[in-house]
């Protein structure tokens, strides 16, 4: 082209072949910019509803999420059948959430910081990069403990004092059965911190139960029962077992006993004010005395309002909207309170006074409704005052 004939003031411009390889090279370019600023947190509860720890993360990171994604593993069938002749279905005790930033420097909290876990109410969750090639994701999966033989209700929180003393880092545990006795722990550690020479394990007294520890390289098979590496479980000889008439063993499950004080009257003040106790029972007998005191009407709910995608932006300082549904329940209360007798001269009727008690039984409902959707407010705004001071 003659040079008389370039526009003015036209700036270089980069031509692309599109070509396959040309392509392929944008796209990888594009999705590691993006890879950079995805976490995945494991460990998470199979029920836990995820909306306020993802709501915690962005507030922790100082950023906001722009895509997250639950990934559940489906129901495990076994070969047995319930009385009804249906499979049965366990569902896995975990499940993850992919979450992508939009920002690098949330990825960067977690992973350049070091942060292995968070501890989210009673549990603990696991903190790993969301592509599993990469060398930090490794890092933090390839070297750990096992540990068998604990409680039940053991939590990550019992085990802090053992995972503090082998340099743990984070832990997670087994699924259990309903006729588990005991469960198993895993610890992973720094592969700095990891004994790479090890050739046994060791064995302690944790909350009266023997519990073990190996390296993740020696751990193989273990009793079902009391978590011992030395025996099958067939051939296991805990103590601590009852038998039924076919003399089968059925061995006891394992707890902590947390000497919780179950709250109770004093037999002093139930005497003494035995009278308003009463007063109260009766009270809340009436409320519940109706058969159909438990419907609620239905509502009819605005489809565009609950159409968001859960790619929409999760800003940090945000709260979640409360639900407006006791509004709509006072405005109908006050609607269907206004009661106008047309017949002034006519007495009323059986049939009108069994629908007056209706009227007030539902009177009575609206308010007790309005008074718990309060509480939940008051309880969802302290969660929420919490978790942003976290």
């Amino acid at each position: 082209m003659p040079s008389n004939l370039n526009p003015e003031g036209l700036k270089p411009v980069k031509i692309y072949e599109l070509t396959n390889t040309a392509i392929n090279i944008l796209i990888e370019r594009k999705l590691s910019t993006l890879d950079q600023a995805v976490i995945k947190i494991m460990d998470i509860p199979y029920n836990y509803d995820t909306s306020m720890l993802i709501k915690h993360l962005a507030v922790k990171t100082n950023s906001n999420i722009i895509d997250h994604k639950e990934i559940k593993k489906p129901p495990k069938k076994i070969p047995n059948r319930n009385n009804r002749g249906r499979p049965i279905l366990i569902k896995p005790a975990y499940k993850q959430l992919i979450v992508q930033f939009d920002k690098k420097s949330a990825y960067d909290y977690f992973i350049e910081e070091n942060y292995w876990s968070l501890e989210i109410e009673n549990f603990v969750v696991r903190i790993l990069p969301g592509n599993q090639n990469d060398a930090e994701f490794k890092k933090r999966t390839s070297k750990y403990y096992k540990i068998t033989g604990l409680p039940l209700n053991t939590t990550a929180m019992d085990l802090n004092p053992l995972i503090k003393y082998i340099y743990g880092r984070t832990c997670t545990f087994t699924q259990t059965t309903k006729l588990s006795t005991m469960k198993n722990a895993y610890i992973y550690v720094s592969p700095n911190n990891y004994p790479e020479d090890a050739t046994g394990g060791a064995s302690l007294e944790f909350e009266g139960y023997k519990i073990y520890t190996m390296p993740g390289h020696l751990t193989g098979k273990t009793c079902n029962i009391c978590g011992s590496p030395l025996h099958a479980t067939n051939v296991c000889d805990d103590k601590n077992f009852k038998t039924d008439n076919n003399n089968r063993k059925f061995f006891n499950k394992r707890f902590i006993d947390r000497k919780e004080e179950k709250i109770t009257i004093n037999e002093t003040h139930k005497n003494r004010y035995n009278h308003v106790i009463t007063l109260n029972s009766n009270k809340r007998n009436q409320q519940t005395k109706s058969p159909h005191n438990n419907y609620v009407q239905p509502q009819s709910t605005d489809q565009s309002n609950n159409s968001r995608s859960r790619s929409l932006l999760y800003p940090r300082h945000n709260r979640p909207q409360h639900n407006n549904a006791h509004s709509n329940i006072s405005n109908n209360y006050k609607n269907n309170n206004t009661h106008t007798n047309t017949h002034p001269n006519i007495q009323n009727s059986p049939q009108d006074d069994n629908s007056s008690k209706r009227i007030t039984q539902l009177e009575k409902q609206v308010q007790t409704l309005l008074q718990n959707i309060k509480t939940l407010e008051e309880v969802n705004s302290y969660v929420d005052k919490r978790l942003s001071h976290i």
